[in-house]
């Protein structure tokens, strides 16, 4: 999968790339409703995703790509048909080791079961090179290092908390900069 950003002409860094789905430009449900109709509960999550007034509001141009792309949702259901199968099944010892790292930051905790237990979230994750994966979310080192990451983010006087605070400034700035005036 090509993983580039939206703008032709970006110099970000790869970590902060966006996965692009050019398969999605045509926007049209008409494309998806033959793919995800014999999937009836994944048809009626993705009307509600992008249907529905206002329900993608905070989804820029390539989230919606991505919504449109027959290569992400065949990707939701092969992870669909997987979850309905019984899912992953890592080694009792190594689950129960993942969930007692975890256990000390239930936000981690929680993000982690969702995109363990999402079909959308394991698919992104599936095609794209730059977003953690689900084989991360069962290496404890990888756990690990996330859980004192965000255990450094807490104290506000650390290298990493100035590093985030600097970089939301930056972005926030970005981000009013480039949206359309009201």
């Amino acid at each position: 999968m090509v993983v580039i950003c939206d703008s032709a002409d970006c110099d970000c860094d790869e970590i902060f790339r966006r996965p692009y789905f050019p398969d999605g430009e045509h926007l049209d449900a008409a494309v998806v409703e033959p793919i995800l109709r014999p999937y009836p509960a994944l048809w009626e999550q993705w009307k509600a995703a992008v249907l529905v007034p206002d329900a993608m509001k905070d989804t820029d141009r390539a989230g919606l790509k991505r919504y449109h792309s027959p290569t992400y949702l065949r990707a939701v259901i092969r992870q669909h048909l997987h979850l309905s199968r019984g899912g992953d099944r890592p080694d009792p010892r190594l689950a129960a080791r993942c969930e007692e790292i975890v256990s000390g930051r239930p936000e981690i905790a929680e993000d982690r079961r969702h995109v363990l237990d999402d079909p959308w979230q394991r698919a992104v994750r599936d095609l794209s090179d730059t977003v953690e994966s689900v084989v991360d979310l069962y290496d404890p080192k990888y756990l690990q290092s996330k859980v004192d990451y965000a255990n450094k983010l807490d104290d506000a006087f650390s290298r990493e908390a100035i590093r985030s605070a600097r970089n939301e400034i930056i972005w926030d700035g970005e981000r009013k900069a480039s949206a359309p005036d009201n």
